[in-house]
């Protein structure tokens, strides 16, 4: 490749747009874009595909609607209290001083945890801990599609 990082080829393909990159990602990126632009970017070669982002609603129902409720008894003999298993979950506001994200008592997390802690609007990497052990930030999409700076 001629270009030394996939962010750097993304942003050669939205060079020729007013686009800017919202997110990049390990082999993809988001951007706002035009359906022409869209379609431009998709006729280069090298792109595999385009496809649009839409809002997702917000639920309170979380397990269902992500299709990932199972009955009690079920859940609770997948689940070992000394397991190695890190759970991730979307949200729209974390609220790390909440007694539930207490990480008393918990090991570290797993050494092939590759998590990160990303500051964002009110929230500062010391906010993460032995619960709440990675935590990123995208809001480029929400920005863009209500058209807020």
């Amino acid at each position: 490749s001629p270009f030394p990082s996939d962010r750097h080829w993304y942003s050669s393909l939205l060079s020729s747009t007013t686009s800017r990159l919202l997110h990049h990602y390990q082999h993809r990126f988001s951007a706002s874009l035009t359906p022409s632009q869209a379609r431009a970017i998709g006729d280069h070669r090298g792109v595999v595909a385009v496809s649009p982002d839409s809002l997702r609603p917000h639920t309170t129902r979380s397990p269902s609607f992500l299709g990932v409720d199972l009955p009690v008894s079920r859940l609770s003999a997948r689940s070992h209290r000394s397991s190695a298993a890190v759970i991730g979950f979307i949200d729209t506001g974390i609220w790390p001083e909440r007694p539930s994200f207490s990480d008393r008592g918990l090991g570290l997390p797993p050494r092939r945890w590759r998590g990160e802690c990303e500051e964002g609007p009110g929230f500062n990497r010391s906010h993460c801990n032995r619960k709440l052990v990675s935590a990123r930030y995208f809001s480029g999409g929400y920005a863009a599609a209500f058209d807020v700076p």
